[in-house]
């Protein structure tokens, strides 16, 4: 299965929630407060990616190809 990697700030294990233009990522690991290692999940299409963090959600600049 293919990975990613999301930059950012704020990660926590435990609360973090990602997904792909509505499809959620359900392998992912919080490396660190500043990085998730993600494997693209089935059914996955061009899209933004979406981290939630508690009740903070931030979407990707860029679609994920």
């Amino acid at each position: 299965m293919d990975q990613f990697v999301i930059e950012g700030s704020g990660f926590v294990d435990g609360s973090t929630m990602v997904a792909i233009d509505g499809t959620a990522v359900t392998t992912f690991t919080v490396d660190s407060s500043a990085q998730i290692t993600a494997t693209v999940p089935s059914g996955a299409t061009t899209g933004q990616v979406k981290v939630t963090v508690g009740s903070d959600s931030a979407f990707s600049p860029v679609k994920f190809t």
